[in-house]
């Protein structure tokens, strides 16, 4: 059987999880609410599915757990490059799967090398950096300045940036089939 190959997005995706009315200190507090919920989830987790795919093709969960700590970690180094006033990157267009799943980044492609105990750390430290970077670029005055470059999604503020990191914690917390 062939795999099939991703192409290239025409546009951009809507941004669904943005909502423009919340104040960014809620944004914080909700996208902390989902990364402690994934925590139990992966906390909670049988150590004989820890590094399974959840379903065959797809990532195991300490993948999935790797990829939300390396996001964070680039989503924060981002928000310190707009702080900064420094140009942010080019990211070229992102690419999707015919099944619909989107294709990561290099920076954000997950390993399976990792311990839960690591990641339970690294999740939340990362999410504090991604926190401490947001409230910079607040009291830089830049709540509406770009500081994610556009690539599956339009260019993102600070707001949005936290509101789609508190979906993609949801999103990457899949139904674990072969729970020992």
């Amino acid at each position: 059987m062939t795999q099939q190959q991703p192409t290239p997005l025409t546009r951009y995706l809507p941004k669904s999880f943005a909502r423009p009315e919340q104040p960014l200190q809620e944004a914080l507090d909700a996208a902390r609410t989902s990364m402690r919920i994934f925590q139990a989830w992966l906390a909670d987790l049988p150590e004989a599915v820890l590094s399974v795919p959840t379903t065959p093709g797809k990532w195991s969960p300490v993948e999935h757990a790797d990829h939300l700590v390396k996001t964070n970690q680039v989503f924060a180094a981002l928000m310190d490059i707009a702080a900064r006033d420094e140009a942010l990157p080019e990211l070229g267009v992102g690419y999707v799967y015919p099944d619909g799943r989107l294709v990561t980044l290099s920076a954000m492609e997950p390993t399976s090398e990792r311990s839960r105990d690591e990641l339970l750390t690294d999740l939340q430290d990362s999410a504090f950096q991604v926190e401490a970077a947001a409230l910079r670029l607040q009291d830089l005055g830049k709540q509406e300045t770009p500081c994610i470059p556009g690539w599956i999604f339009a260019p993102m503020n600070v707001r949005e940036a936290t509101q789609l990191l508190g979906a993609h914690y949801r999103r990457h917390m899949p139904r674990v089939e072969n729970r020992a």
